[in-house]
C-alpha cells in the first residue's frame, strides 16, 4: 500500500538526502545526526508532557469529498477548500493524472481547477492564481521538476521555472513566488531556496542549502527548514539580505507554520516532535509536544491542531499554543494528513496510509 503525506515526501527525498530518517523508505537512513550541542537543543518548560485525552473522537466530522486519488496538500482560499491530488499509481510510479480541485467550505461537488499534472507536490494561492511544484519522476532525480501557476477562473497553465531539482514547498506574496529545491545526492546536486518575480524575470537563487523542505512567508521575512541538518532559517525580504538561523537540533523539520509571534516546527518520523521558536530569534526553540510521526499542524489565536499519519492510529489533536492540555478530537483508521483551519473549522486529509483519501471538516 502506498503512502502519502510525510512518508511520501520521504520517498521523494530519499535520494535527495540520505539523512531524512524515514522508516520504510528504500535508501533512507534513520536517526540522522543533527548535532549534539546541548545549548542548541530545544528546551521545554516541563520535563514530562501531558498525554492527549480523548474528546468523543470522530463525532461531528463532516466528509466534504471521498475517495480522492492520493491527496497530498490542502489549502483554503476565497471560501473554498482546495486539495492537490498526485493521481493514480501504477507499477511504482504516479501517472500523469494529478489535479488541483476545490469544494465550497459549506459543501457541494468537487470542481477540477487543473488536471493532467505529473508529480505535483505542494501549492499556494495569491491574487486569483494557484501556484504549485512538481517534483519530477523519482528515482533517480533529474532536472525535471518545475514551478507553475494557473488562473483559478479558467485553469490556464503557465510555467514559471523548469529544470529544477526536486522542488518541494512553494509560497507566494504580491511580487514573487518562492520555492525550495531539495536537490539530489545521486548527482551531487545541492538544494537551494529560489524565487522568481511574478511579472517577468527569471528564477534566481535566494540561498543555498542541503535539503530545504518547508517554506513560509510573512509581511517582512521568508522562512524555511533544512531537513538534512535540522535547521530553521529566516531572511528579510529587503534587498541584499542574508539568512539567519533561528533554530538548530530539529529532527526532520518537514513542515513549518507561523503566527504573529512564533514559528512552529513539525519534526516528523520516529524521533519527531513539535517545537516553536520566536520569530525574532530572542529565545531558543521550545518543544511543545513530543508527538512522533506528526504530519502537519495549523494554529489559530488560541490553539494548535496537529495530525498523526500512522495507520491505524491516525489522529487529530488540539492543544494550547504552548502545548498544554492536548486532546484527541478525531481518529482515522487510515491516518490523518495535511491540515488547515479558518475561524470556525479545521479541514484535513484523512487516508494518509492508502491510495485514496477523504477531505474532512470539523467544527472547532
Amino acid at each position: 500500500m502506498q503512502r502519502i503525506g510525510i512518508r511520501s515526501l520521504c520517498l521523494f527525498l530519499a535520494t535527495a538526502s540520505a539523512v531524512l530518517g524515514c522508516e520504510d523508505v528504500p535508501g533512507a537512513t534513520s536517526d540522522a545526526a543533527v548535532g549534539s550541542d546541548a545549548a542548541d537543543a530545544p528546551s521545554s518548560d516541563a520535563a514530562i508532557f501531558d498525554a492527549p485525552t480523548a474528546d468523543a473522537a470522530s463525532q461531528g466530522v463532516i466528509t466534504l469529498a471521498s475517495a480522492q486519488p492520493a491527496p497530498i496538500a490542502i489549502a483554503l482560499d476565497g471560501g473554498y477548500v482546495y486539495w492537490l491530488s498526485r493521481g493514480t499509481y501504477t507499477n511504482g510510479n504516479y501517472n500523469s493524472d494529478g489535479a488541483i480541485l476545490r469544494i465550497p467550505t459549506s459543501g457541494g461537488s468537487p470542481q477540477v481547477i487543473v488536471s493532467g499534472l505529473a508529480y505535483p507536490y505542494r501549492f499556494a494561492f495569491s491574487q486569483g492564481f494557484v501556484y504549485w511544484t512538481t517534483t519530477g519522476r523519482p528515482p533517480p532525480f533529474e532536472t525535471t521538476g518545475g514551478v507553475f501557476r494557473a488562473l483559478i477562473s479558467n485553469g490556464t497553465v503557465e510555467t514559471l521555472a523548469s529544470g529544477q531539482v526536486t522542488p518541494i514547498a512553494v509560497a507566494v506574496d504580491a511580487t514573487n513566488v518562492y520555492w525550495t529545491n531539495a536537490g539530489d545526492t545521486n548527482t551531487s546536486t545541492p538544494g537551494n531556496v529560489m524565487k522568481r518575480a511574478l511579472v517577468g524575470g527569471t528564477a534566481m537563487q535566494v540561498a543555498p542549502g542541503q535539503t530545504p523542505a518547508a517554506i513560509a512567508l510573512d509581511s517582512t521575512s521568508l522562512y524555511w527548514s533544512d531537513a538534512a541538518d535540522g535547521t530553521i532559517h529566516k531572511m528579510s525580504l529587503s534587498p541584499n539580505s542574508t539568512p539567519v538561523t533561528l533554530a538548530t537540533q530539529q529532527a526532520y523539520p518537514l513542515q513549518i507554520k507561523l503566527d504573529a509571534t512564533f514559528l512552529y516546527v513539525v519534526n516528523s518520523g520516529a524521533q519527531g516532535f513539535i517545537s516553536r521558536v520566536p520569530l525574532d530569534g530572542s529565545a531558543q526553540p521550545q518543544t511543545i509536544s513530543p508527538q512522533h510521526y506528526c504530519n502537519d499542524m495549523t494554529v489559530d489565536s488560541q490553539h494548535a491542531y496537529y495530525t498523526v499519519e500512522l495507520s491505524p492510529d491516525g489522529t487529530v489533536t488540539r492543544m494550547g499554543l504552548d502545548g498544554s492540555t492536548p486532546m484527541v478530537i478525531d481518529r482515522e483508521r487510515d491516518g490523518s494528513g495535511p491540515i488547515v483551519g479558518d475561524d470556525a473549522y479545521i479541514y484535513w486529509i484523512a487516508g494518509a496510509g492508502g491510495g485514496t483519501g477523504n477531505i474532512l471538516k470539523l467544527a472547532k
